[in-house]
């Protein structure tokens, strides 16, 4: 580290004298980070990261003020980057709810409507076929006649309807 009485020239030689300006300036930078971010923690991160970049580029720096200068810079435009990136990733997020809403509605709709049909016609059965709505309700083994076709129940989300279709066309 060189460091003349009038500290103007800083030399980031070691870790020593990294560690020196590190402890100096942290604390600030993190304040001043978290003025754009408003989160302690996301503030650390970028204000650490710059202090990487200033290690990695410290033959570079030879006075005080371009190490100021770099830190501070470096901090504005990563916190920056991460509002934008913040905006970006809410913007998206909205545009999928929205997408989504109305499809998500319509498919509860759906599956309420077709579990109220599906009740309804088991309840509708006449009391000689009990055993079969329990069957149904799976309170027993399906005899293998009565087993629903393997393609309905490759997926949970087929099966359901299948059901459905078993006991109002059956």
């Amino acid at each position: 580290m060189t460091h003349k009485t009038d500290g103007i020239i800083f030399k980031l030689a070691d870790e020593s004298s990294f560690r020196q300006l590190f402890d100096r300036y942290y604390v600030t930078l993190c304040m001043f980070a978290n003025e754009y971010v408003c989160d302690d923690l996301l503030a650390a991160d970028i204000v650490q990261d710059c202090f990487v970049k200033l290690w990695q580029s410290r033959d570079g720096f030879t006075y005080i003020h371009q190490i100021k200068s770099f830190l501070y810079t470096s901090v504005r435009n990563r916190s920056l980057n991460e509002l934008e990136h913040s905006k970006v990733k809410s913007e998206y997020a909205r545009k999928v709810m929205d997408s989504h809403k109305d499809a998500f509605f319509h498919d509860k709709v759906i599956v309420e409507e077709a579990y109220r049909i599906l009740q309804e016609a088991i309840d509708s059965l006449p009391p000689g076929d009990s055993g079969r709505a329990e069957r149904l309700e799976g309170n027993r083994t399906l005899p293998k006649e009565d087993r629903l076709p393997q393609a309905a129940r490759l997926s949970e989300g087929l099966l359901f309807p299948a059901l459905l279709f078993y006991v109002i066309f059956s």
